[in-house]
C-alpha cells in the first residue's frame, strides 16, 4: 500500500503541533492537531508551512477559510489545491460550519468555499447536519467526523455554590449569541453568576460598559480568558453551563456538539439551544431559558440524572483514540 502523506492548510500562525494543539480554534486544536498524532507507519500528517507543499505530499487537508485577517487567503489556497491536483494529488474539505445557506450566496466566504469545494474529491463534515448539506450542494464523497473530547469526565456535583455560578466557554465568534441572551433572554429572579471565558480578552472597555447596563442587575459577571485547563478549573466552580449557539442563524445550523458535549463531560447540567445538530443529545440538555435555569437552581438534582446518563455515551463514542481511529481510517483509504 502506497503511504499516505497529508499536509493541512491551516488558518493563523500556529506552526508545530503543540501551538497546533492549543488553537483557540477547535476546528484546527480537536480535528486536524488530532490527526497529527496519528502514529502509523503508512500514514503522516503534518502542517503546511509558508504555503509550501512537499514533495512527497499526496493529500492535502483543507482547514476553516479566515478572509478576515487575509481577504487573499482563499485565492492563494486555491493556486495551492490546483497545483497539487495537477501533480495527481487528492484534497478533502474539513467542512465545519454551514457557510453554504441561502442567505450566505452574496457573501465572499459562500463564493471561496465554493471554490475549494468543487476543487475538493472529498468532504470531512463536523456533523451529520453538515454532510447531508453539502451532499445537497455537489455530488461527492463526504464522512462525519466528529469533535473529540479534550476533558476528563467528572462527576456532576450535588451542591451548588453559595452564589449559583454559570459557565459559558467559546470562540470570540460565538459572543454575539451569549451577549444577546443575557442582554435580551435572561431575566433571574435570584442574584447568579455567570463565567465568561473567550479568547477575546479583555473585552473592550465599551461592551462592559453596554453589557453592565443592558444586563440584569442580578448579574455578576466574570469575564476570563480561554484555555484548556483554566476551562476545567472555571468548570469545578461552576454549577451548569449555558450554551446559546444562535437559533435562527443559518450559519449555526449543523454546529459542531463539542461545548455540548465537553459542558456534560465536565459535570455541568446544560441548558442549550436547540440547533438541529443538538437533536440526538435531547434526552442530555435542557432547553436554553430563565425558567429553565431557575427550576435548576431550586431543585438541582432533577437534572443531575440528564448529565450522568450523557456520560456514559461519550466516555464510548467522543474518546480521542475513538475519533483519531475514524481519522485514520479515512486518510489511509483516500488514496
Amino acid at each position: 500500500m502506497k503511504k499516505v502523506n497529508v499536509q493541512w492548510l491551516l488558518s493563523g500562525n500556529a506552526n508545530t503541533l503543540e501551538q497546533l494543539r492549543s488553537s483557540n480554534l477547535a476546528s484546527i486544536r480537536m480535528r486536524a492537531a488530532l490527526s497529527m498524532d496519528i502514529n502509523d507507519a503508512k500514514l503522516k500528517v503534518k502542517p503546511t508551512i509558508d504555503l509550501t507543499i512537499n514533495k512527497d505530499t499526496n493529500v492535502l487537508g483543507i482547514g476553516k477559510l479566515t478572509l478576515i485577517s487575509d481577504p487573499q487567503q482563499s485565492k492563494k489556497w486555491l493556486g495551492i489545491i490546483r497545483k497539487h491536483k495537477s501533480k495527481g494529488g487528492k484534497v478533502f474539505l474539513d467542512y465545519t460550519d454551514n457557510h453554504f445557506r441561502e442567505s450566505n450566496k452574496n457573501n465572499e466566504i459562500y463564493k471561496a468555499y465554493k471554490e475549494i469545494l468543487y476543487e475538493s474529491n472529498y468532504v470531512v463534515a463536523s456533523s451529520h447536519y453538515l454532510e447531508n448539506a453539502i451532499t445537497k450542494q455537489i455530488d461527492i464523497p463526504a464522512i462525519t467526523i466528529e469533535d473529540p473530547l479534550e476533558v476528563e469526565v467528572r462527576q456532576p456535583k450535588k451542591n451548588l455554590q453559595k452564589t449559583p455560578t454559570g459557565l459559558w466557554f467559546g470562540h470570540a465568534s460565538n459572543l454575539n449569541y451569549l451577549l444577546r441572551f443575557l442582554q435580551v433572554e435572561f431575566k433571574p429572579s435570584t442574584k447568579i453568576k455567570i463565567l465568561v471565558m473567550s479568547n477575546l480578552f479583555p473585552f473592550p472597555d465599551e461592551l462592559i460598559k453596554g453589557l453592565e447596563a443592558s444586563i440584569s442587575p442580578k448579574i455578576e459577571l466574570s469575564i476570563l480568558p480561554w484555555n484548556l485547563n483554566d476551562m476545567v478549573l472555571a468548570a469545578s466552580v461552576s454549577d451548569f453551563s449555558i450554551i446559546p449557539c444562535g437559533i435562527g442563524d443559518e450559519r449555526k445550523e449543523g454546529v459542531s456538539s463539542n461545548r455540548l458535549i465537553t459542558s456534560l463531560a465536565l459535570g455541568l447540567p446544560s441548558f442549550a439551544d436547540t440547533p438541529s445538530s443538538y437533536a440526538e443529545f435531547t434526552d442530555f440538555y435542557t432547553p436554553l431559558n430563565t425558567e429553565s435555569i431557575e427550576m435548576f437552581l431550586t431543585n438541582p438534582n432533577l437534572f443531575l440524572e440528564k448529565t450522568l446518563s450523557s456520560q456514559a455515551l461519550i466516555k464510548k463514542r467522543y474518546t480521542k483514540e475513538k475519533i483519531k481511529n475514524d481519522w485514520k481510517h479515512f486518510m489511509t483509504n483516500i488514496i
